[in-house]
């Protein structure tokens, strides 16, 4: 959750910066997911959200329900300042529907979703094409922006 870029977060999560980063607000991210619904379930399952809260795991017990746990991190992770989205799946194991191993897909609207798409400051040209190319088909290549990383400083 931060408003501009982190070169941290481009060396950490894009190997040596050729990677991309997708950018929304929570309004948009929340205001996409389309509602789950178990296999012969009537209702959705329940969504929940919310800011990662940062901790020593090491010296602090968590009072923390079923879904809450997920929203903790040891603190040596706080710089990464994230949002969470988690789905229950109370309703598919209630109906007795085999959860698969690898979790279940939500349907998202891209066009809702994504503000921006970065491109990692080391993506080679026919990179960024093969990008532009993909969001054109979505309509969306007008939301790509190029890492600020590559910028020119402004000494005064």
């Amino acid at each position: 959750m931060e408003d501009d870029e982190s070169a941290a977060m481009w060396h950490l999560y894009a190997e040596e910066g050729k990677g991309l980063a997708i950018s929304t607000t929570v309004g948009r991210l929340l205001g996409t997911c389309r509602p789950f619904f178990a296999e012969r379930a009537k209702k959705p399952e329940d969504l929940w959200y919310g800011r990662v809260r940062y901790v020593d795991l090491l010296t602090q017990k968590l009072k923390a329900g079923m879904m809450e746990r997920f929203f903790f991190k040891h603190h040596v992770f706080g710089s990464e300042k994230e949002f969470r989205l988690a789905i229950t799946l109370a309703m598919t194991e209630q109906f007795g529907v085999r959860v698969p191993a690898k979790g279940v897909s939500v349907e998202v609207s891209l066009d809702r979703l994504i503000q921006h798409v970065y491109i990692g400051p080391s993506v080679t040209g026919a990179q960024q094409s093969r990008v532009s190319a993909a969001l054109g088909k979505h309509g969306l290549q007008d939301r790509i922006v190029k890492s600020c990383l590559l910028g020119t400083p402004r000494y005064t």
